[in-house]
């Protein structure tokens, strides 16, 4: 016959509950009070421990459940707007799931027999709740800051569109406080873009040309001949980054490039366009990256 140890079950039931309330404090950006946690956990692990007596068995149905989680996200994070609770308890509900299948993964991982020993509830005890409650912490707060730090990117990005020839590539840009470039000559604004982005838009023969050029070193003499009569809009840019006292960018002139959406667009014909032959966002979130002088519609009335 199995025992259950009321102060085991009671720990366990503690670790778990008050992880899952400080993870999602934590991710929900509310204030962490170390007493409401504390007293919010033990009021969990004080139902899981009701729970096991065979004449409280109605504690284990689902409203007994939400109910429970409900009062347990209130004790520790109280606030008078709903919008901010139902976050929390969100949250809450999110990395339960998270810990509980990183503590049933880690009993398989650990274990030396075949499923789960005594069954997936008998194997998670304080040993395997503690560690993968931890790593699954550590999991679920980095794809959640990771989540914020692409939205916050996505916030500075804008529709751009190059013309060429009645044809036209469209792709998010990044407003990009550092780009300073400039043609040396025209003093046009300049607007890294990845090739994939506007591929379509340049002659065909000079994929394999651009594909493979280094950015900082690239092959004038094959990117001019590729180009034949397409050549005369072919533009050099110095720059200067760390690490390198100077480099070169190849570029073109565009018809035209059109920033902006939702009704409000800014049409400017001085720009250069130098393209990237690798990606400039690692995630893929936008693909050009756009100086902070390309949104002025004074300059671009004044340009055309």
């Amino acid at each position: 016959m199995p025992y259950v140890y009321a102060d085991i079950l009671f720990l366990v039931n503690f670790c778990f509950n008050f992880s899952l309330l400080y993870l999602a404090g934590r991710l929900s950006r509310s204030p962490v009070v170390g007493r409401r946690l504390v007293l919010a956990a033990a009021l969990g692990a004080a139902y899981g421990l009701a729970s096991v007596f065979p004449e409280a068995g109605f504690l284990m149905s689902l409203p007994a459940k939400l109910l429970v989680s409900g009062v347990m996200v209130a004790v520790a994070y109280p606030t008078p707007r709903l919008a901010s609770f139902g976050a929390v308890l969100g949250l809450f509900y999110l990395g339960a799931f998270v810990v509980g299948g990183a503590a049933m993964a880690w009993t398989y991982l650990t274990s030396d027999t075949p499923g789960f020993p005594g069954g997936v509830a008998g194997g998670l005890g304080l040993g395997v709740v503690l560690p993968s409650a931890m790593l699954a912490a550590a999991l679920l707060h980095w794809a959640v800051v990771a989540g914020r730090e692409r939205a916050r990117v996505l916030a500075y990005c804008v529709p751009c569109r190059v013309v060429i020839g009645g044809q036209e590539a469209e792709f998010p840009a990044l407003i990009d406080t550092g780009n300073r470039l400039r043609d040396p000559i025209s003093d046009a604004l300049v607007v890294i873009v990845e090739y994939p982005a506007i591929d379509r838009l340049l002659p065909p023969e000079i994929a394999p040309v651009w594909q493979t050029a280094e950015p900082d070193h690239p092959d004038l003499g094959s990117i001019a001949g590729a180009l034949g009569p397409w050549s005369s809009r072919l533009r050099l840019i110095p720059f200067s980054s760390i690490g390198r006292a100077s480099g070169l960018l190849v570029g073109f002139k565009p018809d035209a490039v059109i920033v902006g959406g939702r009704g409000r667009t800014v049409r400017r014909t001085d720009v250069i366009v130098c393209v990237s032959p690798r990606p400039l966002s690692a995630g893929g979130g936008y693909r050009a990256l756009l100086p902070p002088e390309a949104l002025e519609a004074d300059a671009a009335a004044r340009a055309s």
